[in-house]
């Protein structure tokens, strides 16, 4: 209990940079009158408010995207001294609704700039909506149509289908849905973070008005 409350401020800092970031691209920069000293105080505060929106409170847990049960297979790499590999993608993991192959990353063969999976989303599937924090990714879409709803309030809309390329920017909310009731996504996702989904927050459509 004693180390639970010695952490939970390194995690609350850590939460406050992820949603400043976001605050600043998506809602405009925020003033605030009276001293520097004053306006920097309200500023933090501000943002711990918006930031309890996101928290557990009754467990002082912040919520993220991960739920501490992935399923990585250590014994599925093939390390051939300076090439890697696993064949047959090793067992599958599931994320956020998505299904996924082993893929490669920091967790499993020490990628130490992006990460790459096989990606599924199954008939009627939606990935809750989400935002990468600083990080980029690029899919490219091998069986499938997919939608995204996108951008502050997710008001935008994009189609895709087998064949497409597809960059998401970091920070852009999104939320991503199979349109065929009968027939999965498959894509080939590659991120620039070595981390996979650990720096990935969800996203609520009406959280400005939290």
């Amino acid at each position: 209990m004693f180390l639970a409350l010695i952490l939970i401020p390194f995690r609350l800092a850590e939460h406050f940079i992820w949603k400043f970031k976001i605050q600043r691209a998506y809602l405009g920069p925020i003033t605030f009158s009276g001293p520097t000293g004053q306006s920097v105080l309200y500023a933090m505060v501000g943002q711990i408010c918006v930031n309890l929106c996101n928290l557990q409170m009754l467990g002082f847990k912040i919520t993220t995207m991960n739920d501490g049960k992935d399923n990585i297979q250590l014994s599925a790499v093939e390390d051939h001294d300076g090439i890697l590999t696993i064949r047959g993608g090793g067992a599958r993991r599931d994320w956020n609704g998505i299904h996924y192959k082993q893929g490669m990353s920091a967790k499993n063969v020490g990628t130490t700039k992006l990460s790459a999976n096989i990606a599924t989303i199954p008939p009627g599937g939606v990935a809750s909506a989400h935002i990468h924090v600083g990080f980029e990714l690029i899919l490219y879409i091998l069986e499938g149509k997919v939608r995204h709803e996108f951008g502050p309030g997710l008001k935008q809309v994009v189609e895709n289908e087998a064949g497409d390329f597809i960059y998401i920017k970091p920070e852009v909310p999104h939320e991503v849905f199979n349109m065929s009731d009968t027939e999965p996504v498959v894509a080939f996702v590659a991120r620039s973070s070595a981390d996979e989904w650990d720096h990935i927050i969800p996203y609520d459509r009406n959280q400005q008005a939290c």
